[in-house]
């Protein structure tokens, strides 16, 4: 890489264990790197929120498949592995948000420092860990309140967990909507 290339380039490395099979890049995004069933070198694989607002992908080895957050996957590869006693913080508070320079090491206890004072001043949607926005809120509560969806099903349908529809319809959530 030149000093001239834009700063926005994207770097690629083999993640550690998958070397040769897949890498990730800066920006948080995984690749395929060799030819396999169905698929092709070059893919870029698109990853899926899980529960708890995290991006993940599974990767195979020998066909088994293996779930990772994509987050974890980026500091592997281009920081190094977990430092004892540390965990990843996102620094802007969104956890879709996987690229390296979004991602730092930090205990636990800072790490409960900093999610408390960039998500504290959001509420609803303007929350950093919101999964919904207000018309979905709404929605939610007409749904169940009229006998159409159960918890369950909403909380399929809005790819969060039962307790956040609970809150939602009990008003102990979203209470200002």
């Amino acid at each position: 890489m030149t000093d001239q290339e834009p700063t926005t380039t994207e770097r690629w490395l083999p993640i550690p264990g998958y070397e040769g099979i897949y890498s990730i890049s800066d920006k948080g995004r995984v690749r395929r790197e060799t030819k396999a069933c169905r698929t092709f070198p070059g893919r870029i694989f698109i990853g899926r929120v899980a529960e708890r607002g995290y991006q993940i992908t599974a990767l195979r080895e020998n066909g088994i498949p293996k779930r990772f957050s994509i987050h974890r996957l980026v500091m592997l590869a281009f920081v190094g592995p977990y430092p004892e006693g540390k965990e990843i913080n996102h620094k802007n508070g969104h956890k879709s948000n996987n690229v390296l320079e979004n991602l730092e090491y930090v205990t636990r206890s800072q790490n409960g420092i900093h999610s408390c004072q960039v998500l504290k001043n959001g509420i609803g949607e303007r929350h950093g860990g919101s999964k919904l926005v207000a018309t979905q809120v709404i929605e939610i509560r007409e749904q169940y309140s009229q006998g159409r969806s159960t918890l369950i099903e909403l909380a399929k349908k809005h790819g969060v967990v039962i307790s956040t529809i609970a809150g939602i319809v009990k008003r102990t959530d979203w209470k200002h909507i």
